[in-house]
């Protein structure tokens, strides 16, 4: 039997807002995850007190660092990005619960 995998799947290729540990936000596209939750954003920019933006480029982010996340929406009238609903991603959740589907 296949490993289980996180049901992250439906994320890939798509902009998400994602809260770390210690108060740091960064927005990325979802390149890439693991089974221990660990991802690969691409694009990243860490949002920082005060409004300030730092471009990362591709991250990679551990698991256990990621407290939840959110996939961003960009509108087409301008460059801001909104949140399609107000439902949030929580990481821990998907891996406390298991959420998981199995490959078989």
């Amino acid at each position: 039997m296949a490993p289980a995998q996180p049901e992250l799947k439906k994320y890939l290729d798509k902009r998400l807002f994602v809260q770390l540990n210690g108060s740091r936000k960064v927005i990325g596209v979802l390149r890439g995850y693991d089974v221990f939750l660990n991802i690969v954003l691409d694009e990243a920019v860490e949002e920082k007190e005060g409004g300030e933006k730092v471009r990362l480029g591709m991250v990679v982010i551990r698991g256990n660092s990621v407290v939840r996340g959110r996939e961003l929406v960009a509108t087409t009238a301008s460059r801001e990005a909104r949140f399609p609903n107000d439902s949030m991603v929580d990481f821990h959740e998907i891996l406390l619960r298991g959420f998981y589907t199995s490959a078989l």
